[in-house]
């Protein structure tokens, strides 16, 4: 589930793709693509060839048996050195939409930096758009209203007959040398990533009623256009990661 205290939600990406979006076309790529584009590409910042992994055990585990047993051809076996690392390959067929998070308390912390304007510097981690930076002409898409943003994606999957699960990156779990996560028709390894990601503070929807054969795959959810005021498009060329916010602490809650 949405944390409550997300104070703001961004996506960086070209900018045709943005003023889609702020027209209603969230669009979906694959599970499958980012993995792609983790194991052969550059853009380590979109691709990942770790995603959607539910465990690391040694080889020597026993969980490595009972996972054969339990998903047959559907396990991937990844050789890491003294372990394996464990995959569905369902996984790669999800839809999946993904956006970056600023909390109340990150920008609190800003905030209170700054006498009576609560000038807000976001300060953006430049590997976020460093990608785009250097391919094409991109923006920044701010929504300062998420619970609104929110609201219109469940009204467009109860439309359209999609189930869409919206959670935070949990970057937890990898920082043990082993783990595992109980291989369940709920896909909980579908919203976990490495440590060297969290300064993403990803926010990630997914597909979960139907299944992508193609990595290439798109689905468009049509979400109809986002309320005016609930956003910010800035531009590559215009872009100032500085923002004025007119901010509450909310009894001292994020």
């Amino acid at each position: 589930a949405m944390n409550t205290g997300t104070y703001i939600l961004l996506k960086i990406s070209n900018r045709k793709w943005l003023k889609k979006l702020v027209l209603g076309d969230m669009n979906f790529g694959t599970i499958g693509s980012y993995i792609h584009k983790g194991r052969h590409g550059s853009n380590d910042e979109q691709g990942d060839k770790y995603e959607a992994v539910f465990a690391r055990q040694r080889k020597n585990s026993p969980k490595i048996a009972e996972m054969k047993e339990l998903l047959g051809d559907d396990l991937e076996i990844i050789d890491d050195g003294d372990h394996y690392l464990l995959r569905r390959y369902t996984s790669y067929k999800f839809g999946v939409f993904c956006m970056y998070a600023l909390t109340n308390a990150v920008l609190l912390d800003e905030a209170q930096k700054h006498e009576k304007m609560q000038q807000v510097n976001t300060l953006l981690d430049e590997k976020l758009y460093k990608y785009f930076s250097k391919k094409c002409s991109f923006s920044i898409l701010l929504i300062h209203q998420p619970v609104s943003f929110i609201n219109q994606v469940n009204i467009a999957q109860e439309k359209h007959n999609k189930k869409c699960k919206v959670r935070h990156i949990d970057y937890e779990i990898w920082k043990d040398a082993e783990f595992f996560i109980e291989p369940k028709d709920s896909f909980d390894e579908l919203f976990i990533k490495r440590p060297k990601f969290k300064y993403q503070n990803e926010v990630r929807f997914v597909l979960c009623n139907e299944l992508f054969l193609c990595k290439d795959a798109r689905y468009s959810l049509d979400i109809g256009a986002l309320i005016k005021d609930d956003f910010f498009l800035i531009h590559d060329d215009e872009i100032i990661i500085e923002t004025n916010l007119q901010l509450e602490k909310n009894n001292g809650t994020d």
